[in-house]
C-alpha cells in the first residue's frame, strides 16, 4: 500500500502546484496524452485551491487500486469556487503504480476539461473520442453514494436555484465503454 500511497500523494502535490511535467511521469503511457489534455487548463483557466485524497482502495490482487480526490478550484474567468470529486484508477507497473484513468463522480465537470482533439483525427487515432460516457456500474454508484456527505446529497436533491443543464460527466479512462441506448 505504501507504493500506492506514495504515487497518489506525489501526483496530488505535483498537479496541485502546477508541475504537470513531473505528474506525467506517474501516468501510464497509454493514458498520458489524455491526461495532458484533461489537465491542460490547470494553471491557465483553473487554479487549484485545495486537493485532498478522500479514499484509497487497493484491489484484492494488489495489481490495481482506486483513489477518490476532492478538488476545490477556481475558474479564473469568474473566480467562482467549485468542488469536484474525482475517482482515479491506478495500475501496478513493476514496483510502483501509475494513473490509468480518471472519472468525475460529483461536482463541476469543467475540472477535467478535455481539449479539442486535433482536426486530423487520423493523424493520432488515440486522440479520437476522448470523453466516452461509461456505462453505469451499480458498484461504482454505491461507492460514490457512500462517499457523498449528507450535505452533498441534500444539495443535489434540493438545489436552491435550478442549475443550468450540465454537460455529460467527463470520463477520461482507457477502459471506458460507450453508453448503450435502450
Amino acid at each position: 500500500m505504501n507504493a500506492l500511497s506514495d504515487a497518489v500523494h506525489d501526483m496530488v502535490d505535483e498537479t496541485r502546484w502546477g508541475h504537470a511535467d513531473l505528474a506525467a511521469d506517474r501516468v501510464a503511457p497509454a493514458f498520458r496524452a489524455r491526461f495532458a489534455r484533461a489537465h491542460a487548463g490547470w494553471g491557465e483557466r483553473i487554479e487549484i485551491a485545495d486537493l485532498d485524497v478522500s479514499t484509497m482502495r487497493m484491489a484484492r490482487d494488489e495489481e490495481s487500486a482506486t483513489a477518490v480526490l476532492t478538488v476545490q478550484w477556481y475558474a479564473l474567468d469568474t473566480m467562482d469556487l467549485a468542488t469536484t470529486r474525482v475517482r482515479q484508477r491506478w495500475t501496478r507497473s513493476g514496483s510502483h503504480f501509475v494513473l490509468a484513468g480518471e472519472t468525475i463522480l460529483a461536482g463541476d465537470p469543467r475540472l477535467l476539461d478535455l481539449a479539442e482533439p486535433p482536426a486530423d483525427a487520423d493523424a493520432d487515432a488515440d486522440t479520437a473520442a476522448e470523453a466516452v460516457p461509461a456505462e453505469a456500474d451499480p458498484a461504482e454508484s454505491a461507492e460514490a453514494a457512500a462517499e457523498t456527505t449528507p450535505a452533498e446529497a441534500t444539495e443535489r436533491a434540493e438545489p436552491a436555484v435550478a442549475p443550468a443543464p450540465a454537460p455529460a460527466a467527463a470520463v477520461v479512462d482507457d477502459d471506458a465503454q460507450p453508453a448503450r441506448e435502450g
